[in-house]
């Protein structure tokens, strides 16, 4: 559905031009809003406007208003309809989350409305979209979640399931080497630098496979910016966290050298054992992706396919990549001090 098919739908919900981009946007990047960031979106004062588009949702039952600290209200879309408007039905930001959760969403709602010129990837399928057809990454190096079903023992992935925004930055790469992917990490606001560490890992595969890219670690506070920096560097630029390298791809190297020697009829060291073998790994990687790899290894010895097939595994294969750091100009003191409890959290419909 295209963004104008959306803005068409919500606007036969009873919503305005402006209010139904914004809610559109914010819906797709957040599921969350503060009448402060429409404001923001239209570029006009504090008035009217916001408080009227605040009333709006919650009388058609499209957010739930969530009373905080100091009685300041967070809009949360979670309307079944409201998403089926705009093609996002099982879209999981209409749920309600976790405080942290909440937080990390009105954040990085502010950083793709800071940066709205740049080219941001609001869904799950768009990220998909982008990194396995435009940039020909594979799934398998997503990071990943997986779910069970609820009356099924079947099994689903999902892909990207933190929702930290993903983007393009409105420059590509000085070296012609395709844009500049933006990732974004968002502090949750805890004494601890446990959770990017888990990002990292989570992502590593993928950043591996990444042209040129940027990490932006976004806080309310600076005081693990340099702790950060410091482990981006350490498992992404100098990989001492390597992945171990695939079972399957071992084998496939080890064909490609008995192949070699096959074809060039130096038999000596073909028992019945390894001819077997040979014959059982011939037919696994008989098909038009192992022969170019094939030929690449042969230019290039395992190397060459080591860096197409696991590049995080190689110690020379650091990306082209950089660390950034941004402070958020709001703190949502809203929230309290998420670390202890003090926060208190109402529907107030």
């Amino acid at each position: 559905m295209t963004k104008e098919q959306r803005i068409s739908n919500l606007k036969s919900l009873g919503y305005t031009d402006r209010e139904a981009d914004f809610l559109c946007f914010a819906a797709l990047h957040s599921g969350y809003f503060v009448r402060r960031q429409f404001l923001g979106f239209t570029e006009r004062e504090r008035g009217k406007l916001d408080a009227k588009l605040a009333e709006k949702t919650v009388k058609a039952g499209h957010a739930k208003a969530l009373v905080f600290r100091h009685n300041r209200t967070v809009y949360n879309l979670c309307s079944k309809p409201f998403y089926e408007a705009i093609g996002e039905i099982d879209n999981r930001n209409r749920r309600t989350h976790e405080i942290f959760t909440i937080k990390n969403r009105l954040i990085g709602l502010d950083f793709v409305l800071k940066y709205r010129d740049h080219q941001f990837f609001a869904t799950e399928s768009e990220k998909i979209a982008f990194f396995r057809d435009a940039l020909e990454i594979g799934t398998d190096h997503f990071p990943t979640k997986r779910y069970r079903a609820k009356k099924s023992p079947a099994m689903t992935d999902r892909y990207f399931v933190d929702k930290f925004p993903i983007g393009l930055a409105s420059q590509p790469a000085p070296n012609g080497s395709g844009p500049v992917v933006q990732f974004c990490y968002i502090d949750d606001g805890l004494h601890s630098t446990s959770g990017f560490e888990m990002y990292l890992d989570q992502y590593r595969r993928l950043f591996a496979r990444v042209p040129v890219f940027h990490l932006i670690y976004i806080g309310t506070f600076s005081d693990h910016f340099e702790g950060a920096r410091r482990m981006f560097e350490r498992i992404v630029v100098n990989g001492s966290k390597r992945t171990p390298v695939d079972p399957m791809v071992n084998r496939m190297l080890g064909y490609f050298r008995d192949r070699e020697s096959y074809e060039r009829r130096e038999l000596a060291t073909f028992d019945q054992p390894k001819l077997i073998q040979f014959r059982e790994d011939r037919r696994a990687f008989s098909n038009t992706k192992c022969e170019s790899l094939f030929q690449q290894w042969k230019e290039g010895g395992d190397a060459a396919v080591m860096r197409v097939l696991c590049p995080e595994s190689l110690t020379d294969s650091s990306p082209k990549c950089e660390f950034r750091t941004l402070l958020s100009a709001f703190r949502y003191e809203l929230f309290g001090t998420l670390t202890n409890g003090n926060w208190r959290g109402a529907d107030a419909l």
